[in-house]
């Protein structure tokens, strides 16, 4: 068995390119930015619009970043009406 033609698990989707460093600065931003007052959730769909098509890996971490701050955005919700009842 050849060792060379192993897959190991989530090596599959490795990106052609290593990311520059741009790139994994607006990674950064669009998890950092969440915290940040008055940006939430608009720092990562604004970052996610502008770099969706330049960079994948920027993308996919914007789409992460924003992923969770919708999922707490719903238990937020969630919670505030369970606490009126």
């Amino acid at each position: 068995m050849s060792y060379e033609n192993r897959s190991y698990l989530g090596t599959e989707n490795l990106p052609p390119v290593a990311p520059t460093s741009d790139d994994r600065t607006f990674a950064v931003l669009s998890h950092i930015l969440t915290v940040v007052p008055g940006v939430g959730i608009l720092g990562p769909l604004i970052i996610y619009l502008i770099k969706n098509k330049e960079s994948q890996f920027v993308s996919v971490h914007a789409k992460e970043s924003l992923n969770f701050q919708i999922t707490i955005l719903i238990l937020y919700c969630i919670s505030f009406i369970l606490v009126l009842l």
